[in-house]
């Protein structure tokens, strides 16, 4: 009986795999979190207030 978690077997990768799945996965997932973060940041808009209503309040 082998303990739980004791696993001897170990995983291997083809380096193939790796180029042509893993290596773009990993390009889109970044070139998506910088697109999303310009987004956000064009998304955000800081509200204009006018010196008369500043004074104002």
């Amino acid at each position: 009986m082998r303990a739980i978690g004791a696993a001897t077997s170990d995983v291997i990768l083809d380096s193939k795999i790796r180029d042509w799945v893993l290596i773009p996965i990993l390009i889109v997932m970044i070139l998506m979190t910088v697109l999303r973060d310009f987004v956000t940041r064009l998304m955000k808009t800081d509200p204009k207030k006018d010196e008369k209503a500043i004074r104002e309040s």
